[in-house]
């Protein structure tokens, strides 16, 4: 176990008897494990380090052999509950302690003896601070000791020097502590395991093998046998020190902090002497009244102690009508180590009034954080304003609580001492008030959305006010409207001659219509949401060109829309966008889309993935530094240089480029990104508990830490929702924990930073993109910052957004454009965007082998029809060997293609705007596949939703030869009761993409990757448009042969569809311009008060002189 080889031991040499030797003095009565340890010694110097043990010479002792050793330990536990550390061996006659060895021996004992103390050392060190991390540990080695006992040896002896770092850059010692620091902890009874220290240490990585002396010593004889060597990957996730305080109670994995804490700020000064008055109390007598009522008060004095108006105080609770928040309450996740948090509820004192000889007060609740969301993962002293507020008897005032309001945006959250009766909190105060949810104003000739009637329905119908219809009393009983119709292109709109009156409460609020030709101008205008045009008017039977003065508008709405427009456009080009920072980049599609807004630039983006670096870099960002790095080395790297230290640069995971140095701290505006996925994603069905990318957001938010950013956009897929910490890994399954564990971490470790923080789940078909594909977006703002909403719906997806259902059992709405408070919906105002609207200006090409099923007189006249009539060419998919799978060789254009046909569509403009006249479209191919599947993929009949089940039974999937075919092609659905998953799917033109996945094949499941109408599987280019990519985006690769196009699909499965971050940065825009604005009007008032304070002096000055005027006599002169 301690790396001895089985065999018969023995030893000799000199010993002294003793009665017992116990790491502490016998009669000292403290109770710690390891009273001894000296954390902060002040002596510096080793050679006035004493030895700690006599002079051999002076100790009477004797010369033996031993007999046989028959154990060994350097731990012991008494009954003293003192630590006994030294190292023993037994035989059969007694137990010795091993001192200091001989010459010939030490260097066999020696580092044997280091691992044992350092091991000591840890556990000492956890014992006294548990909250130590493992790199406080070593930079506080050195001052590390146990003086004040006698042990056997010590440092000083055994080598001369103190303990130091460098002792634990040895793998036998880090193994050994992996292996004995469990052992120790559990023998011992200590409940230590889980402090940031020890369970760094029971779960410590392996150094990295040491680098060869020369490249030419240990290069491969043969070229062909050189492989590149794997990037550097740290083995533990860098954090800093404020997250790593949350991180390292929630995650069972090991971390590294770097960086230097912050002092924790003091909560609040804490009340002494504050009476309890437990419903009870024996005077109540009012203090000052209230300027404006007799009948309220400014304070009252209970029992002798002053409570007055803007005071928090706890309360006796009562019932809370609120069921779902009385249940929470009660569960064993929501309760905290502060016990007032638990049994008791807390308000804002307003005013106090006396009500039918009864004293009351009112107030504002708030919620204490375990109650909330957050659960056990809340700090134990933080409170949170709900909007609710209440009248209450003044009698149930328990006690006064001392608060500190966050509301500097440099206020950081205080450390959390856990104290179970502490009366000092502190609490978030809203900035801002929210906004109406009725605060729209309609005018005559206003465009309107209007809520269709049919709740299945999800597109909104646009209509122009003509005139309301008032009821006698004067109230508006309908609206009358005249309706606008749809255009084949979205924003595109025209006149028709219906009309009709409707309820007031289905109007959800304004558009802007203009009447435009110019194909500039239109593209300009409909770039902004809610905006489209028309120039035209009639119905189905023909269109006629209308001239602009047949639009009626309303001039002041109009007017109000362009002024506002030109007011933010002026604020961006004077203020500039925000410097991004993107985290976990990929391929570029978040990043592509918020620079979209014009409100982003990112200037630097962290990928590890090479081939997804490349294609960042390349040629679809040049400007944006890249780093193809490890992120939590580029983070240890940017916050050693912050400190002044000098290291040289990292190398790219190219293996030949340096990695450009990290942006300076003030540098960065907004950090952005998706953290790793994959153990959080439901297609994930072997997580495990101590996954290291489920730490990723540890790192992302310590980099917000580090840079101070004003604002952050987390993105990840919906099974981040669910995914638990400090979880038990039982065989595939993770069991019990902290329920939404990772949720809970990021808002707390969010709000202790000083962010706000709200999130939702997404459907990125709402925003454009042709596929079913959901996700959890987190924004978080600076307080002081207007934080970033959550994109309205804008394409009218059946599907919607779902709702989640939060650990406190209600659920979670998602954004929506209603109105109308608690009737939220998911309707839009434009057409979801199809298969055939996605992809169907490409060229068109087919497979058509036959070689395992027979072709039928039918198929070959199809096929010959495809061929010849339609133009359709037919292309070889087979994979016959390695090299036909050669990337020119691959089934449709690897060379490129001109398109099809012109755009069709606003959908199809948008993804060419930047391809040159000419230019060829890249990526329009898939790889070869078996003979099977492309054979099975032409047989798929070219119905939407055909599969698996349609094929003969000799082309079905191994897994799926089970059941005949359909009665009839069309009848698509008729299977589903039998196969919940799908083969060899066909999409449907008129519908959409499924989720895109990071390896596309016919035969992956539930994927529908055949075209909708061309005998193939969809190429890498329609994929890419899928999620939103422009054509003049290229994927780049550093493989060879098929694994170029997994590489591709890989990056292209990752990304956030281009058209959702479009949607992200449009309202983090929307909430730069209100700051700019916010800003301008502060300084603004500023200005304005300044001028009427010297106006004022003045006023008073000139004042004085008038009245010290006097007429020749000396008589002052009236004014």
């Amino acid at each position: 176990e301690y790396g001895l080889q089985e065999g018969d031991y023995y030893a000799t040499g000199r010993t002294m008897p003793v009665e017992a030797v116990d790491s502490d003095d016998e009669d000292d009565e403290g109770d710690d494990d390891y009273e001894d340890f000296e954390a902060e010694s002040d002596v510096d110097d080793e050679d006035d380090m004493s030895d700690g043990s006599q002079d051999d010479d002076e100790m009477p002792s004797t010369y033996i052999r031993t007999s046989r050793i028959l154990n060994i330990t350097f731990y012991d536990y008494p009954e003293s509950k003192r630590m006994d550390r030294n190292i023993y061996i037994q035989t059969a006659s007694a137990w010795y302690i091993l001192g200091r060895p001989s010459t010939i021996y030490q260097r066999h004992f020696t580092p044997f003896w280091i691992r044992v103390y350092i091991l000591h050392l840890a556990v000492a060190a956890a014992k006294r601070y548990e909250r130590l991390t493992y790199d406080e540990f070593l930079r506080k080695l050195k001052k590390m000791s146990f003086p004040n006992n006698n042990p056997v040896t010590t440092p000083k002896m055994m080598l001369g020097r103190q303990i130091v770092p460098e002792d634990l850059e040895d793998d036998e010692v880090r193994a050994f502590l992996a292996a004995t620091t469990a052992s120790l902890c559990d023998d011992c009874n200590l409940k230590l395991k889980r402090t940031p220290l020890l369970r760094y240490l029971i779960n410590m990585p392996p150094l990295p093998p040491a680098a060869p002396k020369s490249a030419a010593s240990s290069a491969p004889s043969s070229s062909s046998a050189r492989k590149r060597p794997e990037p550097e990957q740290a083995k533990a996730t860098v954090i800093t020190p404020m997250v790593g305080q949350i991180a390292e109670q929630l995650f069972n994995n090991p971390f590294r902090v770097i960086g230097e804490p912050q002092e924790a700020e003091e909560v609040a000064e804490t009340i002494a002497n504050v009476k309890e008055h437990n419903e009870d109390p024996t005077s109540i007598v009012w203090g000052e009244p209230a300027k404006d009522s007799r009948d309220h008060f400014e304070s009252v004095l209970i029992d002798g102690e002053m409570y007055s108006v803007g005071d928090v105080v706890m309360v006796i609770p009562g019932e809370d009508q609120n069921r779902k928040r009385a249940e929470n309450d009660k569960t064993a996740a929501a309760q905290s180590p502060n016990q007032y948090g638990n049994q008791l509820w807390f308000c804002l004192i307003f005013y106090f009034m006396e009500k039918k000889e009864q004293k009351l007060f009112h107030g504002q609740w708030l919620v204490h954080g375990s109650k909330t969301i957050l659960q056990e993962a809340a700090h134990s002293k933080s409170l949170f304003l709900i909007n609710s507020c209440h009248t209450n008897p003044v009698a149930s005032i328990f006690k006064k609580c001392q608060i500190k309001w966050l509301e500097h945006p440099d206020a950081k959250e205080p450390s959390d001492n856990r104290d179970p009766r502490s009366e000092d909190y502190h609490c978030g105060r809203p900035i801002r008030n929210g906004f109406s949810l009725y605060n729209v104003t309609y005018h005559r000739h206003d465009c309107v959305y209007i809520r269709p009637p049919d709740s299945s329905d999800f597109l909104l119908e646009i209509a122009q006010i003509i005139d309301t219809v008032k009821t006698p009393a004067g109230d508006i009983q309908d609206v009358q409207v005249r309706f606008l119709a749809r255009y084949d292109d979205y924003r595109r709109l025209y006149l028709t001659s219906r009309v009709g009156r409707i309820d007031p409460e289905r109007l959800d609020g304004i558009c802007y219509v203009r009447h435009l030709r110019d194909h500039g101008k239109i593209d300009e205008w409909i770039q902004y949401n809610d905006h489209f045009y028309l120039n035209q008017k009639g119905d189905m039977h023909g269109l006629f060109h209308i001239d602009e003065d047949e639009l009626d508008v309303c001039g002041e709405c109009m007017t109000t829309r362009l002024d506002e427009l030109a007011r933010n456009k002026q604020l961006l080009k004077q203020r500039g966008p925000l410097r991004g920072l993107e985290l976990f980049s990929g391929a570029g599609g978040l990043g592509t889309g918020v620079d979209m807004s014009g409100y982003v630039k990112t200037k630097w983006a962290v990928e590890y993935f090479a081939a997804a670096a490349k294609t960042y870099k390349r040629r679809n960002h040049p400007e944006t530094k890249v780093y193809c790095q490890d992120s939590s080395l580029l983070l240890k790297h940017a916050i050693e240089t912050h400190q002044g230290r000098h290291i040289p640069r990292l190398l790219s995971n190219d293996g030949v480029n340096k990695c450009p140095l990290m942006p300076k701290q003030d540098e960065v505006d907004f950090i952005f990104g998706g953290p790793p996925c994959q153990s959080f994603s439901g297609a994930n069905h072997n997580k495990q508990a101590d996954d290291i990318r489920s730490t990723m957001p540890c790192n992302m938010l310590s980099y917000l830490e580090h840079y101070n950013a004003s604002y952050l956009l987390l993105e990840n897929v919906r099974g981040l929702l669910n995914h638990p910490l400090l979880s038990e890994q039982i065989g595939r399954v993770l069991s019990g924990g902290i329920k939404s564990g990772v949720v809970k971490f990021i808002m707390r470790t969010l709000i202790a930073l000083g962010y706000q923080v709200q999130w939702k789940v997404l459907q990125a078909g709402q925003y454009g993109a042709p596929q079913n594909r959901e996700r959890v977006i987190f924004w978080a703002a600076k307080r002081g910052l207007p934080l970033p909403k959550h994109p309205v719906p804008v394409y009218a997806w059946k599907k919607g957004a779902i709702s989640p259902l939060l650990v406190t059992g209600d659920k979670l709405a998602p954004p929506t454009r209603s109105l109308v408070k608690d009737a939220s919906h998911q309707c839009a105002p434009l057409r979801p965007i199809t298969v055939q609207d996605a992809i169907g200006d490409l060229v068109r090409f087919m497979i058509n082998p036959h070689s395992i099923i027979k072709t039928t007189p039918e198929a070959q006249k199809l096929a010959q029809h495809r061929r010849k009539e339609l133009g359709i060419p037919r292309v070889d998919a087979v994979c016959y060997d390695r090299g036909s799978n050669e990337f020119d060789q691959y089934p449709g254009y690897p060379d490129g293609v001109t398109y099809g046909r012109n755009p069709q569509n606003r959908f199809q403009m948008w993804l060419r705007r930047d391809m040159k006249q000419g230019e060829q479209v890249q990526g329009h191919y898939t790889k070869r596949f078996s003979e099977k599947l492309v054979e099975a993929t032409t047989t798929v009949p070219l119905v939407p939703g055909a599969d698996h089940i349609d094929l003969p039974q000799a082309l079905r999937p191994k897994t799926r030869k089970e059941g005949g075919p359909r009665k009839s092609p069309f009848d698509r659905f008729a299977h589903i009761r039998v196969f919940r998953t799908a083969f060899y799917g066909r999409l449907d033109p008129n519908g959409h993409f499924t989720c895109v996945m990071t390896n596309l094949t016919p035969v992956t499941k539930n994927a529908r990757p055949l075209h909708p109408d061309q005998m193939r599987m969809v190429t890498m280019r329609e994929c890419a448009r899928t999620q939103g990519f422009p054509d003049h985006y290229i994927f780049e690769s550093t493989k060879t042969g098929a694994k170029i196009y997994e590489e591709q699909m890989k990056q292209i499965g990752n990304a956030v569809p281009v058209p959702m971050a479009l949607a992200l940065g449009k309202e983090l825009g929307a909430a730069l311009t209100q700051a700019w604005r916010e800003e301008i009007e502060r300084e603004q008032q500023e200005e304005r008060e300044r001028l009427e304070e010297e106006s004022q002096q003045q006023e008073e000055s000139d004042g004085e002189e008038l009245v010290n005027c006097k007429d020749s006599r000396g008589r002052s002169l009236e004014l």
